[in-house]
């Protein structure tokens, strides 16, 4: 008895997230006894084989289906498969799906046990996929069969019928697959062939009683010498040697120690050298351990003017360590930002702080980047809305007049342009206004650079 999913009575309306419904028509048995069992089956197999459409009704889907279903299309393009409009079959598709339910299911029923197949049917008023149902409703059979075949691999074989314009498919389903067990691999199968390591061993050192427990290997270009032909042991030598206690004589004396020595590390590769975060911080902040201890140097002189950068790195920060911090691991360049206070915002005090602190635990990112991005969240706490009315670039120069001089001690030139070219990649600025903006920074700091040394 076959079911028109169409024809619904004005008191049951179709829910929205059931679509689907409308294009599956299930084929149940007179007793309702029956059709549940079999509901219940087939249930726990399609909790297999339909897997995507559970990741797709949970927007759990690894990727677009749009970009899916392009790439389909394209396929049957190069195939020479005909790919037109959507449209419907004359008459509704039968699938019919015959499986093992013991193959799919652990439940102890006898019914479950048997090894007898299992059919169920459904009927599809539109040309999709019963399996997922990632490609949305096809164009004609022949793109649906090529789906079937090309990514279905649980389905052993798919057969079509058609008559006199129905068309049934059938098709077998194949048990999930299990993980697989680990395969025994014994000597005679594998031939495992470990590394040669060639360690140039004289002969004195077999004269001195070393015990090696593993045959020697020599250099392929290298032939012992007839005065020390007993230093290769044979097979039943070695087994012997093993078993005895060695003797040291004082002749092998320690002088002839680095000849061996060097001759075993030519051909042992050395490690590569690794660098610990905490050292890469210390090169970033250029600490200078040489010499007497010098005193912190902030970038400011005793009555508050701006000192110029080192000679070394003239558009890095002026400001120098060591710097007075009682921040665990060491002092950091934007410790500076403490002398800013943090009065003007009240109670959202904190929520400064708390993105501060998430700005300086970024990766990858230098400390002088991190004092300018400092600064402009809590610039633009404030002055948000002049940013967005007055203009982009007078925006950023009202920042760079009320934060410049914090930018030449905690940042430098570097940072501030780094800066810019990040708003003129997110279209605030062009690059005619970030250089102007340069312009602007330049003069505000010459000024007073200039009246430090006047």
């Amino acid at each position: 008895m076959a079911v028109n999913p169409r024809v619904r009575g004005p008191s049951r309306p179709v829910p929205a997230k059931a679509a689907r419904k409308t294009h599956v028509i299930v084929i149940s048995s007179d007793s309702e006894e029956e059709q549940d069992k079999a509901e219940a089956e087939f249930l726990a197999v399609a909790s297999h084989i339909r897997l995507p459409i559970r990741l797709h009704v949970h927007k759990h889907l690894p990727f677009l289906r749009r970009n899916l279903r392009r790439s389909f299309m394209q396929t049957c393009s190069a195939l020479g498969v005909a790919s037109r409009a959507p449209g419907k079959p004359q008459y509704p598709i039968e699938y019919v799906y015959r499986y093992k339910l013991s193959d799919f299911t652990s439940v102890t029923y006898n019914y479950l046990n048997a090894p007898t197949w299992t059919e169920y049917r459904e009927l599809v008023t539109e040309w999709r996929c019963a399996f997922c149902d990632l490609l949305g409703e096809l164009s004609s059979q022949e793109m649906l069969s090529l789906h079937l075949r090309r990514d279905h691999s649980d389905v052993a074989s798919t057969e079509w019928t058609d008559i006199d314009g129905r068309i049934k498919i059938s098709m077998t389903l194949l048990p999930p697959q299990r993980d697989e067990e680990p395969v025994d691999t014994s000597d005679d199968e594998y031939d495992i062939q470990e590394p040669e390591i060639h360690i140039d061993i004289a002969s004195r050192e077999h004269q001195a009683g070393t015990q090696i427990k593993r045959e020697p290997l020599f250099l392929p270009d290298s032939s012992p010498e007839p005065e020390d032909s007993e230093a290769t042991p044979t097979m039943t030598a070695s087994t012997t040697a093993a078993s005895e206690e060695p003797s040291f004589h004082p002749s092998a004396t320690a002088s002839e120690e680095p000849s061996f020595r060097s001759s075993a590390t030519v051909s042992t590769p050395s490690a590569p050298t690794i660098k610990l975060k905490h050292e890469l911080d210390n090169e970033r902040l250029r600490y200078r351990d040489e010499g007497a201890p010098r005193q912190p140097r902030t970038g400011l002189t005793a009555d508050g003017r701006l000192l110029p950068p080192p000679k070394d790195d003239p558009q890095g920060p002026a400001a120098e360590p060591p710097l007075d911090s009682c921040r665990p691991g060491g002092p950091r360049i934007y410790d500076l930002l403490n002398e800013l206070p943090l009065e003007p915002y009240g109670v959202l005090a904190w929520s400064i702080v708390d993105r501060e602190e998430e700005i300086y635990e970024l990766v990858d990112v230098r400390d002088e980047d991190k004092v300018v991005l400092a600064l402009w969240n809590r610039w633009i706490f404030f002055n948000r809305m002049q940013f967005n009315l007055n203009g982009y670039r007078n925006g950023v120069e009202a920042f760079l007049t009320d934060n410049y001089q914090m930018i030449h001690r905690a940042a430098g030139w570097t940072a501030l342009r780094s800066f810019l070219l990040v708003l003129a990649a997110n279209r605030f600025l062009n690059l005619r206004e970030v250089l102007k903006c340069l312009a602007h920074y330049d003069k505000k700091v010459e000024d007073d650079l200039v009246q430090l040394e006047a």
